[in-house]
């Protein structure tokens, strides 16, 4: 389903939450870049649009008056931009942003598990990108990195089940070590376009750390042939 914005209230203030984004950070419930949220209040004695988003890494507080950009902060934290401002300093931070509410948490969580598009739509990496900003770029770990030929050669072969390590292999620098949290982005990703894991292990099952196959098979082929 389509992301539509949406209003709560919090501390007898109304946010509309204009758009949603994720992250990792468990200490925003998993929002992220993309994420954006307002409402109204007074500033300097005007009322001013109160702009809230996550940019990267970042949380900003753009105020508006009548259309034209009077400030701007930024902080590592909801929290923490917000005590560089001289009102609302009574309220938590991240309540403000609107990420302790129930309906947003909720909306993130489905933000996050959508796929971002579908196996007929591997070959146009425009089509890709979504799901490549969503999950993959920030823990991709080698510059301009070919990820998209990793599902052209996919898509190309006879089989639709691959084995990932190995897969991965061919596109990545040979000397290159392919960590967990790379594996666990690159999970993230398959997942969002279309693929379903099919190992039939869940976890390690012994001291000695095991190579698991991982193996993901197309559901969009299997429900469609």
């Amino acid at each position: 389903m389509p992301f539509f914005p949406f209003k709560i209230i919090t501390n007898d203030i109304q946010v509309f939450v204009a758009s949603i984004g994720s992250s990792y950070q468990e200490e925003l419930n998993f929002a992220g870049p993309g994420y954006l949220s307002t409402f109204f209040h007074k500033y300097s004695g005007k009322r001013s649009l109160i702009c809230q988003s996550i940019i990267d890494t970042q949380c900003q507080i753009d105020i508006y008056f009548q259309g034209k950009l009077v400030c701007t902060h930024t902080g590592n934290t909801p929290t923490d931009v917000w005590n560089k401002l001289m009102f609302l300093r009574k309220y938590d931070g991240k309540e403000l942003f609107g990420l302790t509410n129930s309906f947003t948490i909720q909306k993130i969580k489905n933000y996050i598990d959508a796929p971002c598009c579908t196996f007929s739509e591997w070959d146009y990496i425009n089509n890709m990108m979504p799901a490549f900003e969503k999950h993959l770029k920030r823990k991709i770990s080698v510059l301009d990195l070919n990820w998209h030929q990793f599902f052209i050669g996919w898509k190309e072969q006879l089989t639709t089940v691959i084995e990932l390590n190995s897969h991965l292999t061919s596109i990545y620098p040979s000397n290159f070590e392919i960590t967990d949290t790379i594996l666990s982005a690159w999970r993230r990703m398959l997942k969002s376009v279309g693929c379903t894991n099919v190992t039939p292990y869940k976890k390690i099952i012994s001291n000695v750390r095991i190579l698991i196959i991982i193996i993901f098979l197309l559901s969009y082929i299997i429900d469609n042939y």
